[in-house]
């Protein structure tokens, strides 16, 4: 059976934010805190979302597409959690959360007024459908306003903390939260340029190095410590 390479690709990213959700749950266990919580949130929903996309490729159906979206909102629902989490300490991280959950559902109702595309992929003869470009055009915003925010409130926190493995830490999930908006510009470009092998290659570079920089960067303690919670600003770890 042929599989479409946009397919191969979404397989490749439900497999990567996977194994990233395995090494968030790792250092969650080990040091609980908000922030490797609600990163293992963001993966885990990323990694479901993708998962759905790829079936919906695979068996030529809109209802998993549709399921996948909805997995993304809450994927960066979560973001929007930490973005209030961080920056507003004295607001309930809930609304951080409720925003972005309440745009992605408003997005999402669009779809009867904006139905899918789709088009027949040459060598399976399969029929592809993807979001209106408008609807991904929405969805694209909403992941600029949580990934881009956070990571820079990452890197600021990466510059004021002292110990080197909390600065390695807190880079690391600035890096992992651009890295995340990367793979979202190269859908953007396939849709827009149609290169399917280009996106694949770009994929697999991307799943690369985002894989380094988890395991690299976010490596759980051997034994679990004693947890004492920060004040703010510190990041709880």
């Amino acid at each position: 059976m042929w599989v479409n390479i946009v397919t191969l690709a979404d397989f490749l990213i439900f497999f990567t934010w996977g194994l990233l959700s395995f090494r968030f749950w790792q250092s969650f266990k080990r040091l609980p805190g908000k922030i490797f919580q609600f990163f293992f949130y963001f993966s885990s929903f990323l990694s479901i979302s993708f998962f759905f996309i790829f079936l919906g490729d695979l068996l030529s159906l809109k209802l998993p597409l549709t399921i996948g979206l909805f997995f993304n909102i809450l994927a960066f629902s979560c973001l929007g959690y930490l973005i209030f989490y961080l920056k507003f300490p004295n607001i309930s991280s809930k609304y951080g959360f409720l925003i972005i959950f309440i745009l992605g559902i408003i997005t999402l109702s669009l779809v009867p007024f904006f139905p899918y595309l789709s088009g027949i992929d040459p060598k399976s003869g399969k029929i592809l459908f993807w979001p209106h470009s408008l609807i991904g055009g929405l969805f694209f915003i909403i992941i600029i306003i949580t990934t881009f925010p956070l990571g820079i409130l990452f890197f600021q926190q990466g510059f004021s903390l002292k110990s080197p493995e909390e600065k390695k830490k807190a880079f690391g999930l600035g890096t992992i939260l651009f890295l995340g908006l990367i793979v979202a510009f190269f859908y953007s470009l396939y849709f827009l340029l149609s290169f399917s092998l280009l996106l694949l290659f770009l994929v697999i570079i991307w799943a690369i190095i985002i894989i380094s920089v988890t395991f690299f960067t976010q490596k759980p303690p051997s034994e679990k410590p004693k947890y004492t919670p920060p004040s703010y600003p510190k990041i709880q770890w």
